[in-house]
């Protein structure tokens, strides 16, 4: 179901018992800031409830942590162009990261 599809099913029910649910967490890659900005024009009322990024589930499974003192204290959140285009300045950055490993 596209956007406009969810929406209006929620339109047509009792909003007070729907549920959309994603899988991981909605704040990351999960376009919610399209979805409530519809909710909020139509006065429906929502909770988001967080998810488990993949990213950490993974690391979860490996019992490994991606920060460790004196080693690293940064984690970058990356993927790659589908559906949604990279922003350009993104684009630029990133290819200027991969020629430099190269």
């Amino acid at each position: 179901m596209n956007l406009d599809e969810v929406i209006d099913v929620m339109k047509q029910g009792d909003t007070k018992n729907i549920v959309r649910l994603h899988t991981g967490d909605p704040c990351v890659y999960g376009a919610i800031r399209e979805q409530m900005d519809r909710l909020d024009k139509l006065g429906i009322e929502y909770d988001v409830c967080p998810g488990v990024s993949s990213f950490c589930g993974a690391a979860a499974a490996l019992k490994a942590e991606y920060t460790l003192p004196d080693v690293s204290q940064t984690v970058i959140i990356t993927r790659m162009e589908g559906r949604t285009p990279v922003p350009p300045k993104e684009k630029y950055i990133c290819s200027r990261h991969i020629m430099r490993q190269w």
